[in-house]
């Protein structure tokens, strides 16, 4: 399992982009892109409602995030995005969300016999280190799911 934090996106041009961090109390004046109603990202939006007491200004809805990614660069609404797969630069900023837990835990399951094939083994082995390097890229501590992408090997004997 790899664990992706979730942060808020925004133009560089917003004035959340200037701060190190945003908290909850933070976001919720602000315009936002969501995803559809069910959709993991939007289990973030739901929890923001919930410790602010607020109900959040979400005025688009769209499940493909290079299409959310340019609407935020293009504007001044925030979205969640993941931290580590959105490609940011001088108009996308991304911003740790303080205040509430915001991560996505990316999951192989399968049965135990095919986890005992070696050619299923040396692809969930990619997995694992691929996301050990992105956290290394990024900085995050492989071990800790607050800070970065926790991996946990586990395999089925």
């Amino acid at each position: 399992m790899a664990v992706e934090p979730l942060d808020v996106a925004m133009s560089t041009a917003h004035p959340l982009a200037a701060r190190a961090t945003v908290d909850v109390t933070d976001v919720t004046e602000s315009a936002w892109i969501g995803v559809p109603h069910g959709y993991p990202f939007d289990t973030v939006l739901q929890s923001i409602e919930q410790a602010t007491g607020t109900r959040l200004d979400v005025r688009q809805r769209v499940v493909d995030n290079r299409l959310v990614e340019a609407l935020v660069a293009a504007g001044d609404r925030l979205a969640v995005l993941p931290r580590f797969t959105t490609p940011v630069g001088d108009r996308l900023t991304l911003r740790p969300l303080t205040g509430i837990p915001a991560n996505r835990h990316v999951s192989a399951v399968l049965r135990p016999d095919r986890a005992r094939r070696r050619a299923v083994r040396q692809v969930l082995d990619a997995v694992v280190r691929a996301a050990a390097a992105t956290a290394r890229r990024h900085h995050a501590d492989p071990a800790d799911p607050g800070g970065g992408t926790a991996i946990c090997q586990e395999r089925m004997r």
